[in-house]
C-alpha cells in the first residue's frame, strides 16, 4: 500500500487518506495450534493511513480505535483495549484488542474503574496509574492499531508535496483485525460442555428449526417447512434440520452448532397449534402459538 501511495499520490491535497484490504494471508507458523486460532492461513483486514502532520494522524488513530470499539461491542465480545509495545513493526504508539479467555496466549492487566488496560510487560508497579486495583486475565489478540510515524514512508522513499511545495514523508497509521481469530476467540469465550453458544450478532444462523419427524412424509416435517419459508420471507436467517434422525441426535447437533434460538416442531405441538422455543444456554422453554410466532420473535 505504501508503494501505491508513493506512485499515485503527489500533493497535500490528496491527504489524509486511508486504504484497507480484506484478504487471505499466509504465515509460516512453526507449530500451528489451537484450531483456527493460530493457523498458517487466515483471513485479515488491514488498513494504512497517510497524514501530513501528527495532529491528523492522532485524529485518525482515535477514529479507527473508536471504530474497532464499535465492532467488538456489536459482536458481543468481552474484550479489553490494552496499551502495548510496537514490537518489530515499530512506531510510537500501539494498542491491542484482547478477547478475554482462559486459553489466551497473552496476559493483560486491567482496571475498569480507571479505564486502564495494558500488556503485563507495559505495567509499572502493582496498581493502576491512579492507584486502582489491577485484575489480570488471559487474552486473545484480535486487533492491533499502531502509529508508525515516517518509519516506512521514509525507508520506501514515499513523499508528497506540502502546501509550501516542500517534499515530506507522510506519517502513517496501521490498523489490523484478525477476522478468523474473532470467530475462534468468540467460541473460546462462549461455549459449554455441549458446544458453541454464539452471540447473536456473529451467529451463522438466527434460528434453527428442529422437525421431530419419523419420515419424509411426516406432518411435523410439512409444518416445519412451512414455518421455515415463513421466517425466511420475514428476513430471518434460518437453518432447518429435516433429517430422519432421532430427537436426541438433532438436539445434540443443535447444541454443538450453537444457534441462539431453537424452534421445535413436534406432534404434541401440532395438536396444540404451538411451537416450542428454546434459547441456547438457557433452561427456560416457551410454547408459542403458530399464528403469533413472527410477532413474538420480533419482540
Amino acid at each position: 500500500i505504501t508503494d501505491i501511495v508513493r506512485n499515485e499520490l503527489k500533493t497535500y491535497r490528496q491527504m489524509p487518506v486511508n486504504f484497507y484490504q480484506i484478504q487471505t494471508k499466509f504465515r509460516d507458523e512453526i507449530r500451528p495450534r489451537f484450531g483456527v486460532m493460530r493457523a498458517r492461513e487466515f483471513l485479515m483486514k488491514d488498513a494504512y493511513s497517510f497524514h501530513l502532520d501528527q495532529s491528523s494522524l492522532d485524529e485518525e488513530y482515535k477514529n479507527m480505535g473508536s471504530t474497532y470499539d464499535t465492532i467488538f461491542n456489536r459482536l458481543g465480545l468481552n474484550y479489553r483495549k490494552v496499551r502495548a509495545g510496537s514490537g518489530e513493526i515499530g512506531g510510537s504508539l500501539s494498542h491491542e484488542y484482547h478477547v478475554l479467555a482462559d486459553s489466551g496466549e497473552d496476559e493483560i492487566g486491567y482496571c475498569d474503574e480507571e479505564d486502564f488496560a495494558a500488556n503485563v510487560e507495559m505495567i509499572e508497579g502493582k496498581t493502576a496509574p491512579n492507584g486502582g486495583t489491577l485484575s489480570f486475565a488471559r487474552g486473545i489478540e484480535v486487533g492491533h492499531i499502531f502509529q508508525l510515524g515516517d518509519k516506512y514512508s521514509n525507508s520506501m522513499n514515499c513523499t508528497v508535496l506540502n502546501d509550501k511545495g516542500e517534499s515530506i514523508y507522510p506519517l502513517m497509521g496501521c490498523y489490523g483485525i484478525g477476522i478468523s481469530r474473532i470467530i475462534a476467540s468468540s467460541i473460546e469465550q462462549n461455549h459449554d460442555e455441549s458446544g458453541i453458544i454464539w452471540p447473536e450478532p456473529i451467529a451463522p444462523f438466527q434460528i434453527i428449526i428442529i422437525a421431530l419427524n419419523k419420515s419424509t412424509e411426516d406432518t411435523t416435517l410439512t409444518k416445519s417447512r412451512e414455518i421455515y419459508n415463513q421466517l425466511m420471507e420475514s428476513g430471518y436467517e434460518v437453518l432447518l434440520d429435516d433429517r430422519n434422525e432421532r430427537a436426541g441426535v438433532k438436539f445434540a447437533d443443535a447444541d454443538l452448532l450453537g444457534v441462539s434460538k431453537r424452534l421445535i416442531v413436534s406432534k404434541r405441538g401440532l395438536a396444540n397449534q404451538t411451537i416450542e422455543l428454546n434459547i441456547r444456554g438457557e433452561k427456560n422453554k416457551s410454547d408459542i402459538p403458530f399464528e403469533k410466532l413472527t410477532d413474538y420473535l420480533k419482540n
